[in-house]
């Protein structure tokens, strides 16, 4: 027989779960300033990097839409070539203009 936790225990393990999650998403964004200034990265390399952030959340949503309907299973594989497909896209893009972020 399997115990089970009350609700106010999942509830704060749940609440500490996405504090953690958005301290360690949004702790770095300062950074980014400093990153500019002591690796002279140019305004549009911090605009990649916002880019980048912004681009790996849309699979994880989408993925999270297709486990409610799919399953677990089926948003692995979504997710899985998502990410695929993100990747083959930045490895083009950083082909065709490689000096991209050292400008």
């Amino acid at each position: 027989m399997s115990k089970r936790s009350s609700p106010d225990a999942a509830f704060w393990c749940v609440a500490s779960a996405f504090t953690v999650t958005m301290l360690g998403t949004t702790l770095p964004t300062p950074l980014y300033v400093l990153f500019q200034r002591e690796m002279h990265f140019s305004t549009l390399t911090g605009t990649v990097f916002v880019v980048a952030y912004i681009a790996i959340s849309i699979p994880v949503v989408g993925a999270g839409l297709v486990a409610q309907t799919a399953g677990l299973r089926a948003a692995g594989i979504v997710f899985s070539f998502a990410v695929a497909a993100l990747a083959a896209v930045a490895a083009s893009a950083s082909r065709r203009k490689p000096a991209i972020l050292a400008t």
